[in-house]
């Protein structure tokens, strides 16, 4: 349990520094263009300055998450507002027809933010399927040419790179989980018997029992469950993502429908 709240901690530590970083990096662009206006604000008019935050915007929409980039249009149509509307330093408007110019700043800041976070997650996406596809690739690709080659090994090498850590395959037909370990702990063998009962992985990243210090991921086919594959990670204090467990259990999947073919009549 303790090692468990390190890592959920060490996890939210650099979830919120990420955060962090986004806000103040959308927010340093926002003050970037105040002070490149406040350069050219007796050459230019104010609308070009409002040009000029619109670029920041879309930069700060296309470098960060939505959320920064809703707050750099916030912002810029703050300070536009307050440096370069008369009058100057309040948020007093007296030409109406600067407030179509906050609108629009506004709404391009929601549109880009939108727009971009709609690319970055497709495209995140995309990377994600093409390694859950090359992984998949590799492995079955290896167990095709290995003949009478150990399958065991091959498929326990390719889960355990896949999991960034050292994987195991037990072939067994019933939870007699042996004593040593990771099983010798109460959260590896609960983790385990939920993983061969129900199909899913479960322990280290997932959302069954991660406080276990190994991931199971069960050997299933079509047909049965022939064991399960325990992944030990290198570096416990980091958590995978639910791509890369997914991944996981497509491998462990791939690997029992071969040694069930292996051990068939």
């Amino acid at each position: 349990m303790a090692a468990m709240n390190t890592r959920q901690g060490t996890r939210g530590l650099a979830l919120r520094r990420v955060k962090e970083s986004g806000y103040l990096g959308a927010a340093g662009l926002i003050v970037l263009a105040t002070g490149i206006g406040f350069l050219l604000r007796s050459r230019v008019n104010p609308i070009d300055i409002a040009m000029l935050y619109l670029l920041a915007v879309v930069m700060a929409a296309a470098r960060f998450d939505r959320r920064p980039a809703l707050v750099a249009g916030a912002l810029s149509v703050a300070l536009f507002d307050f440096f370069f509307v008369p009058p100057y330093l309040t948020f007093v408007v007296l030409d109406q027809s600067y407030i179509l110019s906050f609108g629009i700043m506004f709404v391009v800041a929601l549109t880009m933010s939108q727009l971009t976070g709609r690319i970055r997650e497709q495209a995140r996406e995309a990377e994600e399927h093409r390694r859950h596809t090359e992984a998949l690739y590799a492995m079955v690709r290896e167990l095709a040419a290995a003949g009478a080659g150990d399958p065991v090994a091959i498929a326990a090498r390719h889960i355990g790179r896949a999991a960034a850590g050292d994987a195991e395959l037990l072939l067994m037909e019933r939870t007699d989980w042996p004593a040593t370990p990771p099983f010798d702990s109460v959260d590896v063998r609960m983790a385990a018997t939920w993983a061969f009962e129900n199909g899913t992985a479960a322990g280290w990243s997932t959302r069954h029992g991660p406080e276990g210090e190994a991931m199971i991921a069960p050997l299933k086919t079509p047909n049965r469950t022939l064991g399960v594959a325990v992944i030990r990670p290198r570096n416990p204090e980091r958590t995978l993502p639910e791509s890369a467990v997914r991944t996981v259990e497509a491998l462990a999947e791939q690997a029992a429908i071969a040694l069930e073919r292996r051990v068939s009549p």
